[in-house]
């Protein structure tokens, strides 16, 4: 009986860790994604000022819309 107890806290201890080091790359892989969505962000917004400073220089003010249009479709 007392095996099966030392043998059941052992599996505790170690199913415990193991969610730990879970929750640790949950952690750093949250981290990861939210650095990549803010230079996403970043390029996105960039893109968009290109576009629509080429647009204007190139078509007029009014395929600017058009254009923004297009990249908020992607």
């Amino acid at each position: 009986m007392s095996e099966a107890i030392s043998t059941m806290a052992v599996r505790i201890e170690y199913l415990n860790k193991t969610i730990d080091d879970q929750r640790a790359k949950k952690d750093e892989y949250k981290a990861v994604l939210s650095q990549q969505l803010l230079g996403v962000a970043y390029l996105y917004s960039k893109l968009k000022f290109f576009a629509s400073e080429m647009c204007i220089d190139r078509y007029g003010a009014r395929s600017h819309t058009v254009a923004v249009q297009d990249i908020d479709w992607y």
